[in-house]
């Protein structure tokens, strides 16, 4: 599984995924989700709920 790694300089998790997902992602309460093309930038400020969304989501990351 993807590892979190540290929290942006606001205190969010910030998780990247592919824009397939968004409408799933949107529905969630504590998620903030911005659009660029092709790719969701999803930021959280739980740990616990960042872990959720790569556990539930993880085909979807967008990977480098």
């Amino acid at each position: 599984m993807h590892d979190l790694g540290k929290t942006d300089p606001h205190g969010y998790y910030v998780l990247l995924f592919k824009n397939t997902v968004r409408d799933k992602i949107k529905q969630l309460e504590g998620v903030e989700v911005e659009e660029y093309g092709d790719l969701v930038v999803v930021r959280v400020k739980s740990r616990n709920v960042a872990k959720k969304l790569l556990k539930r989501f993880n085909k979807y990351l967008a990977r480098p």
